[in-house]
Order: C-alpha cells, then structure tokens, then sequence
C-alpha cells in the first residue's frame, strides 16, 4: 500500500501530550526515513495555542489519540485543512475509528506497530491516499447520512398545517389557483406559504420543494 515519496523531504509533525514522547518519536522517525522525512515534534497546546510567531502549516500530522484526542483532531483539521492527518491509537480498539474519520483522520496506526509501518502509512497519506478499513469509513459516511436526514426531518417538522397543505398541493402537480380554492386562500396566501416552504426547507423552487419532499419519502406523495 505504500506510494512512493515526492521529490525532496516532506514535513512531518508528530503532537503528543508528553513532549519528550513526540520528540522521542520524531527522532526515530527521522531516522527511519533517511532524512525523507522532516520531524517536529510539538504539544496540542504548542499547536493550537503558539507563543509568539505561529509555527508553519504541518503537511503531514502524526497525532496521538490520548487525552482530547478526538477534540484536538477537529480543531486540527479546522486550522490547517490541508494537512494529512494521521492518528496514532494507544490500542487496537478500532471502535473510535468512524468517529475519527468524521472529525479529519485519513489513516491511522498503533502505539505497538512498528516504524516500518507507521513509515508506510505516513508515506500513502502523505500521498494523498488513506490508510483505514473499509467499514470504519463506511460507517462514517453512514453516520454523515442520518445526520442529513436528522436535519431534513427537522425541516419538515418546522412546516405549519397549512404550509403542509400548499406542500402537498405542489406535490400533486396543482396550480396555485387549485391549492387557493381547494383550501379556501387567497392566491397571495398561497404565494407567501410557498415562500415560507422556501425557507423551512432551503430550496429555491416548487420543482426543488417537490423533488425534496418525494426523495424523503421514497416517491410517495404523503408528507
């Protein structure tokens, strides 16, 4: 799985609470890489909270899972998007992985692997590759899509009777003037619910409101 290096050494910046740790590491992984590889090593405080002049964008992360592992990662991938994140886990419990991946992390390795490994993972995600199992990332994507329609329900269950009413008219291919008089409205009533469905919903059509409301529920005119 490993990619072969980009032409000259590539930046690697390996963070740990324990600052001795992550220099420890960072020496070995230094010399590991014949020089492939420039290492720093630092402290999520010195990271996310630089004294002084802000140290250069990392194109590469090493970062260890312990303490706010999770809450670092995010602030992370947040301040420098462009950096490879990978995550060094203190056990093999892969159960954290999905969690990781929604929060930034392309690859992850172990605190009982060896450098060789660890070599080979930063070499693929420092490529632009990935270095995780397939079902963590499928469960992460998963998670992504009940977030969506977590928020898609909310929308609809910000909807009034009445805006349900006009929605349900629009559905069934009923002009403005039918949804009026089938429930008793003026055409300007009409007109202002559909803009408030506008709204609650973040379309900017009927044709958009109508093709939302059907992929909710699979095809069916029901709301």
């Amino acid at each position: 799985m490993s990619t072969p290096l980009v032409h000259g050494a590539l930046d690697v910046l390996v963070i740990d609470e324990e600052k001795t740790f992550a220099e420890s590491l960072a020496m070995a992984l230094t010399s590991r890489s014949f020089g492939a590889w420039q290492v720093r090593a630092a402290t999520p405080v010195e990271v996310l909270h630089p004294s002084g002049e802000a140290p250069p964008a990392p194109h590469t992360v090493l970062m260890s899972s312990k303490g706010r592992g999770r809450q670092l990662l995010a602030q992370l991938t947040t301040q420098h998007p462009e950096a490879a994140v990978v995550v060094l886990l203190v056990s093999r419990d892969e159960t954290a992985l999905p969690a990781l991946v929604l929060a930034g992390a392309r690859g992850w390795a172990c605190t009982s692997d060896s450098l060789d490994h660890v070599d080979r993972v930063l070499r693929e995600v420092s490529a632009g590759g990935w270095w995780l199992p397939r079902w963590a990332v499928g469960e992460a994507l998963q998670e992504l899509r009940r977030a969506a329609d977590d928020g898609l329900t909310a929308r609809f269950a910000s909807l009034t009777p009445r805006e349900r009413q006009v929605l349900a008219g629009l559905v069934e291919g009923s002009s403005r003037a039918a949804i009026a008089r089938r429930h008793e409205m003026s055409i300007n009533t009409v007109r202002t619910h559909i803009q408030h469905l506008f709204e609650k919903l973040g379309v900017h059509s009927c044709l958009e409101a109508v093709v939302l409301t059907q992929a909710r529920r699979g095809g069916s005119t029901d709301l």
